[in-house]
């Protein structure tokens, strides 16, 4: 199945940290799954089904893969946020949904809105003008990210979880006890638990028996997407 992958507009980056969705071929076989990479993130995802039928969810951060059970003609819309951003914006503790899916979600209340109207979107630009309408408001009210959180992971992010923990936490001006509070705090998910997703996704090859410090990666920061 092809996933379509989009941006969000910039008033939206601070939180969002992309758009996507699928269309489920009609020969696909009733209640397969499409696999859906741990990334550490909270996602709301809006499922319609060939008949109308409309599966509004959250899946909290985890650790692992998620098999999400599909149907044939199936549309599916979703937004991942920033791992650190995802429980704010929601007014969730993060660490109560890590590793929950929830669904049907009907809290809070823009968020059930926006999947219900995301099962009408038959193209990209329809579902990027809805995830952007109704997520402005709640954007714009979520209390600000914690930087020294924010820039943990994207070095996470950037080194494919092979930065030591110990070095973040001197990269970011924390004591080793002091990250791992707040990333817990604001990620749901502990740094080292973390750095193990992005292992599983990131693209090891070029970086192992290679020592990475803080300043190889520090100038880098602002352009790492989860």
């Amino acid at each position: 199945m092809l996933i379509e992958a989009f941006d969000p507009a910039p008033p939206l980056t601070d939180q969002a940290a992309g758009f996507w969705g699928l269309s489920v071929p009609a020969d696909t076989r009733p209640g397969s799954t499409h696999v859906i990479a741990p990334d550490g993130c909270i996602a709301l995802i809006s499922q319609r089904g060939a008949r109308g039928e409309l599966r509004p969810a959250l899946i909290g951060p985890r650790a692992e893969a998620f098999p999400l059970t599909v149907s044939p003609g199936d549309r599916i819309w979703a937004v991942r946020f920033w791992p650190d951003a995802g429980g704010a914006i929601l007014g969730r503790d993060p660490g109560a949904l890590a590793g929950h899916f929830v669904s049907p979600l009907g809290e809070p209340a823009w968020a059930a809105a926006m999947l219900k109207a995301l099962g009408s979107s038959a193209n990209a630009a329809s579902a990027r003008s809805v995830f952007e309408s109704h997520l402005a408001a709640p954007a714009a009210a979520s209390a600000p990210v914690d930087p020294a959180v924010r820039a943990a992971v994207q070095a996470l992010v950037l080194t494919h979880g092979e930065l030591s923990i110990a070095d973040v936490a001197t990269g970011v001006g924390l004591s080793l006890r002091q990250l791992e509070r707040r990333f817990l705090a604001a990620v749901g998910l502990n740094p080292v638990q973390y750095a193990r997703v992005r292992k599983m996704r990131g693209e090891l090859t070029p970086l192992l028996g290679t020592r990475i410090t803080w300043p190889d990666i520090a100038a880098d920061l602002d352009r790492a997407r989860p």
